[in-house]
């Protein structure tokens, strides 16, 4: 029965269930590989970098609260569980992000693997860093080495979950069809696409040339439109 329904579907009808099925299986390797992503680059590196900015900082700073919250040089299986777990749902996100975006990115599985680290680099850590006066950038030590690590940090979840979506993805399925999907295909669609990732790179790169300016000034950011 199931062979005689096959037969009886049009071309357009089964290609587009081959495409669904892609797709599903796409989705469930992008959230994958951006959970895994997450926990490993954003839970386990990014609590040994946390360590590690609490051995090489002062006296002063042990013990105090840093700006997320976290006590400097007390580290718990609670909050290290928690910490990657939270990191490991943000991956996925970024996993789904990048199939979004992937169309709009170099032909070349490496260079798509760069480029999203670069929009997820930039983007995120403009967000992680902070102006003066800081505690994680003013009163840990040393403010270079806490700077590169929390922008290496969002840089490398976004490369790790692009480099494994494209490892786990459907392989040569076919494309939907449709006005919709020739839409989403289209040229038009393509420069906004292209056009939108510069604009958020460029600002995301914009707000951390003013955090660092700030720090290395001692005094608080005055740059517009950052956040």
């Amino acid at each position: 029965m199931d062979t005689t329904l096959a037969q009886a579907q049009s071309p357009t009808a089964r290609d587009n269930a081959a495409a669904a099925r892609g797709a599903i299986r796409s989705i469930a390797a992008a959230l994958l590989a951006g959970a895994v992503a997450g926990f490993l680059v954003g839970g386990v590196l990014g609590r040994l970098a946390m360590r590690l900015l609490a051995l090489t900082s002062p006296d002063i700073a042990q013990g105090r609260l840093t700006d997320d919250a976290a006590r400097v040089g007390q580290f718990t299986l609670g909050g290290s569980l928690a910490l990657a777990v939270f990191l490991s749902v943000v991956g996925a996100v970024a996993g789904l992000v990048y199939l979004l975006v992937r169309r709009i990115l170099p032909a070349s599985r490496g260079l798509r693997v760069a480029g999203f680290a670069l929009l997820t680099g930039t983007i995120a850590g403009a967000g992680l860093l902070h102006d003066h006066p800081s505690f994680d950038f003013h009163i840990l030590q040393p403010t270079w080495l806490a700077v590169a690590m929390f922008l290496a940090i969002p840089a490398g979840v976004g490369a790790v979950a692009a480099w494994l979506t494209e490892v786990l993805s459907a392989r040569d399925t076919p494309r939907f069809t449709g006005v919709l999907p020739r839409l989403w295909r289209s040229a038009p669609i393509t420069v906004l696409g292209v056009t939108l990732y510069w604009v958020l790179v460029a600002w995301g790169a914009w707000g951390i040339l003013a955090d660092v300016t700030s720090m290395a000034a001692d005094s608080p950011s005055t740059w517009p439109f950052t956040y």
